[in-house]
């Protein structure tokens, strides 16, 4: 996904992925961290960039998600979910 917004921070960029980290006035700094997690969880991982390193001339950023074809072993995707039940109240 590319946006043209005003892109990504110059500094503390690596740090994006932390919780509490925001460049934001009112933000948590908890989205892309929560993101970030969920995905290291299931054996992906998440990558932000300069819309300008991949389409010449763009402002903004980029981000690609990157999911496992298949679980990993000992990930939380790998655990057996609980079944759910219906009832009738």
């Amino acid at each position: 996904m590319v946006d043209n917004g005003i892109g990504l921070p110059k500094e503390n960029r690596s740090r994006l992925l932390e919780p509490y980290v925001t460049t934001r006035e009112k933000g948590t700094g908890l989205g892309l961290a929560i993101v970030g997690r969920i995905l290291e969880d299931h054996g992906g991982h998440i990558e932000l960039g300069d819309a300008a390193n991949r389409i010449p001339g763009q402002r903004g950023a980029w981000m690609r998600l990157r999911f496992a074809a298949e679980p990993v072993p000992g990930s939380a995707a790998d655990e057996p979910r609980p079944r759910q039940v219906a009832t009738n109240t």
